[in-house]
């Protein structure tokens, strides 16, 4: 079963979904694909995988969601792992996917984080709490965790954490100023 989660991340579940996947890495509307073995989403978490695949330096994105498996990659990696791997390894999303990967890339798997805007130190890849972003086992998903989900992701919610952060970064500039100040007399 695949279907488009929105116009820029199709979804691809399950081992049959070869052909969708193919036809995914070379059509220029989808900007990413996620590969599942049988998730449910909370309403928006296609959006919130895709903002966490566009950040800065990343192209892969993993989803903590056990037992199911399931990870975002964007469409330009995806097309040159088709290139390289076998379809049935990158529709099983298993454990060491980032290191196959990483060789496509040419790239070291085990090179520590410390610049995200280089590939080659890591930062392509990231792990996100399939809670966090709204992505549950297939059949766990409750009423109630769609409802806490939708609540943590409500544009009040958002709202309310950027001015706390606005606010934040207010306070700790006024803060800097008063000890620039007393430092000076």
């Amino acid at each position: 079963m695949s279907r488009t989660s929105t116009s820029s991340l199709r979804e691809v579940c399950g081992p049959q979904d070869a052909a969708p996947l193919r036809a995914a890495a070379t059509d220029p509307d989808v900007a990413a694909v996620l590969v599942h073995d049988g998730v449910d989403l909370a309403d928006g978490a296609a959006q919130r995988l895709l903002a966490e695949l566009s950040r800065p330096g990343r192209r892969v994105v993993r989803v903590a969601c056990a037992p199911a498996r399931c990870v975002a990659l964007d469409r330009e990696l995806l097309a040159a792992a088709l290139g390289a791997l076998p379809v049935e390894q990158l529709l099983a999303a298993d454990d060491d996917l980032d290191a196959r990967l990483a060789q496509v890339l040419g790239l070291d798997p085990d090179a520590p984080v410390t610049d995200v805007a280089d590939l080659t130190t890591g930062a392509w890849r990231h792990w996100v709490d399939g809670d966090a972003v709204g992505v549950r086992a297939h059949g766990a998903a409750t009423p109630q965790w769609q409802a806490a989900v939708r609540r943590a992701h409500s544009p009040a919610r958002r709202a309310r954490t950027r001015a706390r952060q606005v606010l934040g970064g207010v306070r700790r500039g006024l803060s800097r100023r008063r000890d620039r100040r007393s430092q000076e007399r």
